[in-house]
């Protein structure tokens, strides 16, 4: 591993994950492929399977299939695989994980469907706290996970 950051997707044939490694990123892509794409993907990520299911229940599985990856890292990422953003954005979310020292963040959506308004960006926000994250994309400190 070169780093303490995870990103793990479960991913379909028309995933946008290869945006994410545009740039350069600190961390490391494990994708599980749920339906027959893995071929597809098989080189795009430093981990790569397939896992028929749905998003939490493949990464579920795929992390008590290896034990060592809750480990070795220090962030859990599990964006939904049809989410645009790249490495700098991702690193930042990271960053800030690590900055103000949070358990269980999401980064704040732009032009996105929504259901909660607080997970939009605003612009005057840098950080907001509350007791809420979508679970489109969240992000997890290794002991929130555990």
């Amino acid at each position: 591993m070169s780093t303490k950051n995870c990103v793990i997707s479960a991913v379909g044939k028309n995933s946008l994950h290869k945006m994410w490694t545009e740039g350069n990123g600190d961390f490391d892509l494990h994708l599980i492929a749920y339906d027959d794409s893995l071929e597809q993907f098989r080189g795009d990520a430093d981990f790569a399977c397939h896992i028929k299911g749905y998003k939490l229940k493949v990464i579920y599985k795929y992390l008590e299939a290896n034990p060592q990856f809750k480990d070795m890292y220090d962030y859990f990422f599990f964006p939904d695989d049809d989410i645009q953003m790249d490495a700098a954005t991702i690193n930042a979310l990271f960053e800030a994980m690590c900055h103000y020292g949070l358990k269980i963040a999401q980064p704040a959506l732009r032009m996105s469907y929504y259901t909660w308004p607080h997970t939009l960006y605003n612009r005057y926000s840098k950080l907001r706290y509350t007791n809420f994250v979508e679970m489109m994309a969240p992000c997890f400190s290794r002991e929130a996970l555990q």
